[in-house]
């Protein structure tokens, strides 16, 4: 409404007497008019009725001189009196009377998700409204009314700026904000590695080396493009990381092992083997397994706790008693020939005593008696 303050206080004066009507339930006496909303929303308070002075028209004449009282026209004179329906309209409207709805002082509704409105009699009711809100929650979009209420939408509200060096968050009053991190994060070159965040910018890390951990490539990088990993030449020894094969050798870019390793302990009473993680392995072989202890001159050797045990020593015996029999290194018996007065036998009973001469037993003198 747009009327001048004169204007709005003669039509509140007139309509007076008629708006107490429409309050209605009141019980008697004097009706509080409630808030004027219609006031309210554009900042201005009407001054008191009494202080309303009569402004004269262009020709200096004020309304009193213009209209006797007796020629003034009364409601019943110009047909149906004008009564006021509150009905369904919002609280402080003018009711088409130029009058507005006599309002309690509570009925102020809680726009725009529920309006206060007046029924014939005046007396307030909310009046749900299905409309766009704001629930005053800075962390909520897309907020709406339901029930007379308004609220949140079922989407918070996106305080993301793109950028991994803030952690971006919302409080419900001041809105998005974003503080700067420390996270690790990718400042977009591929031959750097370990970026970091630092006061709100991603700082690069240490050169990126490529390495593949692959013996048979060379590892370099190229700015703006990354990684390169070239085969070597073929033959080019490298370590397939399995200790249990020697003489490895790249072939196309990959290691390829080379020969079984050699886990031979030398030692007949252990089984020998060799794990990939572990290498050589040597396990004792059953006890009594048959060996061979190296030494030629030990016989019917035995394995025990592994070990190789010999049972006896090598019988060199030649059954010559001119000779001294042993054994050598590497198993070759030896027979020392003996010359001089050792005792032997030909093997006749009429020569005695036998002597022996460069390993051979001679015969002694002929006993008496034979012949």
């Amino acid at each position: 409404m747009s009327m001048s303050w004169f204007s709005r206080s003669v039509v509140a004066a007139v309509g007076a007497v008629v708006a107490v009507s429409c309050g209605g339930g009141g019980g008697g006496g004097e009706k509080d008019f409630g808030p004027r909303w219609w006031e309210e929303v554009q900042d201005e308070a009407a001054p008191p009725l009494t202080d309303i002075q009569a402004e004269p028209d262009e020709q200096g004449t004020t309304p009193d001189e213009r209209a006797e009282p007796d020629a003034r026209v009364e409601p019943d004179e110009v047909g149906e009196p004008c009564v006021p329906d509150c009905a369904d309209k919002e609280c402080g409207d003018d009711n088409g009377c130029g009058k507005p709805c006599i309002v309690d002082a509570g009925c102020k509704g809680n726009p725009p998700c529920a309006l206060g409105v007046c029924d014939l009699s005046g007396v307030c009711a909310f009046q749900p409204q299905d409309s766009e809100c704001d629930d005053g929650n800075q962390c909520t979009v897309g907020d709406f009314c339901g029930g007379g209420k308004c609220k949140a939408g079922p989407d918070p509200l996106d305080c993301s700026d793109d950028n991994p060096c803030t952690s971006d968050s919302c409080d419900p009053a001041a809105g998005c904000s974003s503080v700067a991190n420390t996270l690790p994060c990718d400042d977009g070159d591929p031959c750097t590695k370990g970026d970091a965040c630092s006061e709100g910018a991603c700082i690069p890390g240490g050169p990126n080396l490529c390495d593949d951990k692959n013996p048979c490539t060379t590892d370099t990088c190229e700015t703006g493009v990354g990684c390169h990993n070239d085969p070597v030449w073929d033959g080019t020894g490298c370590d397939d990381t399995n200790i249990c094969t020697v003489g490895d050798s790249c072939q196309a870019g990959k290691c390829v092992p080379g020969k079984a390793a050699n886990c031979a302990d030398t030692n007949p009473c252990t089984v020998d083997s060799c794990a990939p993680g572990t290498g050589c392995v040597h396990t004792n072989a059953a006890d009594s397994t048959p060996c061979d202890d190296g030494d030629g001159c030990t016989q019917a050797d035995y394995c025990l706790g592994g070990k190789c045990i010999p049972s006896g020593e090598k019988d060199c015996n030649d059954f010559n008693s001119c000779t001294v029999d042993s054994c050598a290194t590497g198993g070759k018996c030896e027979h020392e020939k003996l010359t001089g007065d050792f005792y032997c036998s030909d093997d006749d009973p009429c020569t005695e005593p036998d002597w022996c001469l460069e390993g051979e037993c001679q015969p002694g003198p002929l006993l008496p008696g034979c012949q």
